[in-house]
């Protein structure tokens, strides 16, 4: 199955879905409010579209969608009914049900708002009421119940859930970069052949808008994703679920220790790494990481999902295409330098447009709509062996070679 962009969202600071905007009485995904009914956005662009158009935005309405999937909050979709027992929410079955739904549907296990944010309800803290909301909502897929900041815990759940469902595909396991994240990995990877006297500040993609960080930091930033990537590689918790599952969604990036435009350095050199695996990068669903994936050709391998699109509607941000880049455009208040007087520009596009635009935009990449710039990956000693592995392999290495008589 091809990789695909899940369209996820979020709760705070309003309700908002998948799709848009709800009202805080019927918060959940999929769904914009409008004219007294509910019209989802993938209809709205199937009305909008017309054919023969060559326009990018047309094209996007007319195509994109068949590289989307929902990826949504169990709790967003099911509720708990006065006897305790998990059911739908009202409006839910008649949009995410098997036989009704248009698109595939993944569950997320509301890890990031269980434990970090404190935004999940009290209910959506019991773990046998996610195994309920799979079984009643039976979707494509669903992550593994995981803990972000507690490895142990994390694990444990997994085995649990692969008892509880076992050798069935739809399950993705969990692993956090926050568990094993090195500060100092980029300093001992420098001591690699292949690594010194590069400047891999060319895999951190910029754009005209946004912040030109100077070519050392970036140097710096690259190193750091790429050396825990390997540090991942090695650890037997993240190989096992590599090789029993053939699949890992990766978080603890959101708000974590790897830099937002350094994230795609990190996906792609694990699937490097593991060529069969598919990898998910939880909530990078952003046109920095889509850059990214892109310039290195990568976004056929890689899974995203995130509410990016809906964040910077709301600042008045939107996405066009710049030298073959999402570039964002933003309207917000900036001082004028000739009379040094705040002005702000205005649009005329509604809130639920600019969501469209930027969502689009990422639908879009997925689809292949355009060219990326030519970047090739860097042909450095990828190995799931970290470095101080190596050290101590190399002895043992040196003397094969003299048993064997290699020259």
């Amino acid at each position: 199955m091809k990789p695909l962009l899940g369209i996820a969202g979020i709760d705070h600071p309003s309700r908002v879905g998948v799709n848009g905007c709800c009202s805080a009485e019927t918060p959940g995904p999929g769904i914009i409010r409008g004219a007294g009914d509910v019209i989802s956005l993938q209809e709205k662009d199937n009305r909008m579209a017309q054919p023969g158009k060559n326009n990018l935005g047309d094209r996007a309405a007319a195509g994109a969608w068949e590289r989307a999937c929902w990826f949504a909050d169990f709790s967003y979709i099911v509720r708990t009914s006065q006897d305790g027992t998990i059911s739908w929410r009202a409006g839910r079955e008649d949009i995410f049900s098997k036989n009704i739904r248009r698109l595939p549907l993944l569950l997320d296990s509301a890890g990031f708002r269980r434990e970090l944010t404190g935004t999940a309800p009290r209910w959506a803290h019991d773990f046998q009421n996610y195994l309920a909301a799979i079984e009643l909502i039976n979707p494509e897929g669903f992550a593994a119940w995981d803990y972000p900041q507690n490895r142990e815990r994390s694990l444990e759940a997994l085995r649990e859930m692969e008892a509880v469902f076992p050798d069935d595909e739809r399950l993705w396991p969990v692993y956090s970069v926050r568990w094993i994240w090195s500060d100092t990995a980029a300093l001992l990877c420098r001591q690699i052949p292949g690594w010194a006297g590069q400047n891999l500040a060319y895999l951190f993609p910029l754009n005209r808008t946004q912040q030109q960080h100077s070519s050392s930091q970036r140097d710096r930033w690259v190193r750091a994703a790429m050396a825990n990537a390997m540090i991942t590689a090695g650890d037997p918790a993240f190989r096992r679920m590599v090789e029993k599952h053939g699949k890992v969604m990766i978080g603890g990036m959101v708000q974590g220790p790897c830099a937002r435009g350094a994230r795609h350095v990190f996906l792609v050199t694990l699937a490097n790494l593991f060529p069969e695996a598919e990898f998910w990068g939880l909530g990078q669903a952003n046109y920095s990481v889509v850059n990214g994936l892109g310039r290195l050709g990568m976004l056929e391998n890689i899974w995203l999902d995130g509410s990016w699109y809906i964040q910077d509607a709301r600042a008045s941000r939107f996405a066009i295409i710049e030298n073959n880049l999402l570039t964002m455009l933003s309207l917000e208040t900036r001082p004028n330098k000739r009379t040094k007087e705040s002005e702000r520009s205005e649009s005329f596009f509604t809130l639920n447009e600019m969501m469209a635009a930027n969502l689009r935009s990422l639908l879009a990449a997925y689809s292949g709509m355009w060219t990326w710039p030519v970047l090739d990956w860097p042909d450095l000693p990828l190995s799931p062996i970290t470095p101080g592995q190596a050290e101590l392999l190399k002895p043992y290495f040196m003397a094969a070679e003299l048993e064997l008589n290699i020259l």
